[in-house]
């Protein structure tokens, strides 16, 4: 890794401990510290441009207006030897992007409704409070397994005009978007109004990223594909196309059908027409999805002369039945690592839904 801005031991301002580093963007760097004072683990976010301060310094107090608990929260803004600092809620977990592409690549749509939910009603605070995100995207959102019912946050809502301001110096010619982390990697989740002008980003353009994420997680790609290659499409006003995510379990097949009425309403051209947070709050809340606590297991045997109609799962030394239709995975294998919920039965207690791990993960 090359050189970073501080070391384990450093210490700002006399009170924020650095213990590790843990991340880097296209315009910061994220630490996790001590604070002495309060005694308690945050993340701490410094610019790599010292010249951002200013901008970085705005976008901090905008974001404290946000309090909500799937956004993460905003602790304090200082500067400490000319140099910026941003202090913000450690939540445990990894984010979004990590976990689709090494651990769970294809998450069951409760799990997606979960997610659409949360974020809506993030998003529906922040717009409330006229704070635009600008840079949604998996990355930027952290999964909270810190207890058995998953949880998604938001983060980076405090480095706003930073983004706008990248996307500005970007958004000039092809060499300029490839060079820049932050417009390429963005781009999948870009609305047709921020690629015109980043100026132009608002909160319908946080409403067309939402969607993206959402509908990379039911079809496993991103809505408009990847790089460069994506523009054309986002602007060309034409919807992406209706996923159809294992269209063999029809257990899954309505609410994965539901999701997808509520996310295509977020790729209307037309900024004026585009559905809001606080539409796509009201819709999710109609969406009949399991909550219930998950652990982490394994199939241990799923048996041929059942025609492979149903097998076993191991968790913490119990075994749970669970049914092919509950598992949403192209395919079922003994010694699979596997994410579920476990409900009441009898002679076993019946696993579902279920979502499949990568090995090792």
């Amino acid at each position: 890794m090359s050189e970073t801005i501080y070391t384990a031991g450093a210490v700002i301002a006399g009170r924020y401990e650095i213990e590790e580093f843990l991340a880097a963007g296209g315009m910061q760097e994220v630490y996790v510290a001590t604070d002495r004072v309060l005694k308690r683990r945050v993340a701490l976010k410094t610019p790599k441009n010292d010249s951002a301060s200013k901008r970085f310094e705005g976008s901090a107090v905008l974001s404290s207006r946000i309090s909500h608990p799937f956004v993460a929260k905003t602790y304090d803004y200082l500067v400490d030897e000319d140099r910026a600092h941003l202090l913000e809620e450690l939540v445990p977990g990894e984010n979004l992007e990590v976990a689709l592409e090494k651990h769970m690549p294809t998450p069951d749509p409760h799990i997606i409704a979960q997610c659409l939910h949360q974020l809506a009603k993030a998003l529906r605070a922040s717009h409330a409070v006229e704070v635009v995100h600008r840079d949604l995207k998996p990355s930027n959102i952290v999964v909270d397994s810190s207890r058995a019912e998953l949880s998604f946050k938001i983060t980076d809502f405090g480095i706003a005009k930073l983004t706008e301001e990248e996307f500005e110096r970007a958004n000039k010619t092809e060499s300029t978007i490839l060079n820049s982390s932050t417009m390429f990697g963005a781009l999948p989740y870009m609305s047709p109004e921020v690629i015109d002008n980043p100026r132009k980003a608002g909160t319908a353009s946080d409403v067309w990223a939402l969607g993206a994420i959402i509908y990379r997680m039911l079809a496993g790609e991103a809505p408009f594909g990847e790089g460069l290659r994506a523009i054309p499409k986002i602007v060309s006003g034409e919807p992406p196309q209706k996923p159809e995510p294992l269209p063999h379990l029809t257990q899954f097949k309505q609410l994965s059908t539901e999701i997808w009425e509520i996310i295509k309403d977020c790729f209307e051209l037309d900024v004026s027409k585009r559905q809001t947070a606080a539409t796509i709050v009201d819709r999710a809340s109609t969406l009949c999805y399991s909550v219930h606590p998950r652990m982490v297991g394994k199939i241990t045997n799923y048996p041929a002369a059942a025609s492979g109609s149903f097998g076993f799962i191991v968790a913490d030394g119990v075994e749970y039945f669970f049914h092919r239709d509950s598992f949403f995975s192209p395919s079922v294998k003994e010694g699979q690592r596997v994410y579920f919920s476990a409900h009441p039965g009898t002679p076993k207690n019946r696993a579902h839904p279920i979502t499949a791990l990568i090995d090792g993960s």
